[in-house]
């Protein structure tokens, strides 16, 4: 979690016609507040409180949002709606310039940032048409999307020489060549962060005949060595540390299930967004009460922060060069991208991925599936370039 900078927040506070002390007392209160109503007393007078200030009070406590929890951070929100409704109820203004000035710092919290753009608008609504296009590269993905999708709207806007074609169908009558919009929606596919934006985006791009890979796009990892199956009858292979995890040796195949002999399968996923379907023959089979590892290597230029995002519909543990870095032991649910999201660094070269992936004894239809999909990116959801040595 993002921390706030008091002495960002202390400044701002000490600029606006309430006592600095004051509301600092107030935002501690506030953000005090914690789960199953804990310090809620004192955080509801403050919060009372503080929506009771003036204007001048608005901007301190966007800055109050910089590292609060979601919880508080609501709080506070709320008492910032408050105040501007009442100010807005005496036809008094509100301080956009300094609220813009709040928006284009983006250290700030993603909540205030977005508020601020918010009340920008409210003021002024010609100035969404004007800071939207500054939004395309924002970490605030909120704000991202509803640039990225304002753009591409007006690119879906533009004549077509077959205005009767069922825009559902997937074959796409090719469009004549215009780099300009060509160049344009490329852009807009680097900026987009949002799987079904993008998807949309591509499938624009393919009418014009240019062939978007999304699982290259967005860093899905394709190659893998399947070792299984060991045994998670009650769902205790869960917990159990097998000999793939313990030591990962690639030549090894120790006892699985039952005393059956265990054996590394290489997959080279051609699925969509590279799924590697245990339940395949090829891969593993239609086992129940069953674990399956799965590693990957690969190999990056230079030490960095990146995130593991998982899409598994049973047990998940993931480990990353021989540390458990994620664990998420929930079965059935639904299967889609970036369920999972393990933040860790990898180290410059390298790196060891293994997933455990474990399926129980359910046997209802809508609980066969037994599947993942892995991708590397930043905390944006931006693919790392990396190249995948999986041998």
């Amino acid at each position: 979690m993002r921390r706030y900078c008091l002495a960002s927040m202390i400044l701002v506070v000490a600029a606006s016609t309430v006592p600095a002390a004051e509301l600092a007392a107030l935002y501690k209160q506030i953000r005090e507040v914690g789960p199953n109503a804990a310090n809620s007393g004192p955080a509801a007078a403050a919060w009372r409180e503080l929506r009771a200030q003036p204007a001048s009070a608005i901007l301190p406590t966007l800055v109050a949002m910089d590292g609060a929890s979601p919880l508080a951070a609501n709080w506070l929100r709320s008492a910032v709606d408050a105040i501007v409704e009442r100010e807005m109820k005496a036809k008094k203004p509100l301080p956009v310039s300094d609220l813009e000035a709040f928006l284009k710092d983006r250290k700030h919290s993603v909540v205030g940032r977005r508020q601020a753009f918010e009340l920008i608008c409210q003021a002024d609504p010609a100035a969404k048409a004007r800071l939207l296009p500054t939004f395309l590269d924002d970490p605030n993905l909120e704000l991202r999307y509803e640039a990225v999708e304002t753009a591409f709207d007006n690119i879906r806007k533009l004549p077509k020489p077959n205005p009767e074609a069922d825009p559902e169908k997937e074959k796409l009558e090719t469009l004549p060549a215009n780099p300009a919009t060509v160049a344009e929606l490329q852009r807009l596919l680097a900026a987009s962060r949002h799987f079904n934006q993008t998807a949309e985006i591509a499938r624009e791009l393919k009418g014009y005949g240019v062939t978007i890979d999304l699982t290259e796009h967005f860093g899905y990892v394709k190659k893998w060595k399947v070792l299984a199956a060991f045994d998670n009858t009650d769902e205790k292979g869960y917990h159990t540390a097998y000999p793939p995890e313990v030591k990962l040796d690639p030549a090894a195949t120790p006892p699985g299930k039952n005393g059956e002999a265990t054996k590394w399968v290489t997959v080279d996923s051609k699925e969509s967004l590279a799924t590697v379907d245990l339940n395949k023959p090829e891969v593993v089979g239609k086992l129940k009460n069953a674990v399956a590892y799965a590693f990957a290597e690969i190999d990056v230029p230079a030490e960095r922060e990146v995130e593991l995002r998982v899409a598994s519909s049973t047990g998940t543990k993931i480990f990353l060069n021989g540390k458990e870095i994620f664990a998420a032991q929930t079965y059935h649910q639904s299967f889609s991208p970036d369920t999972h999201v393990a933040p860790c660094k990898l180290k410059a070269g390298k790196n060891v991925i293994l997933l455990k992936v474990c399926q129980n004894d359910q046997k209802e239809p809508w609980a066969q599936d037994w599947k993942f999909q892995l991708r590397v990116c930043d905390s944006t959801g931006m693919r790392v370039p990396l190249k995948e040595v999986t041998p």
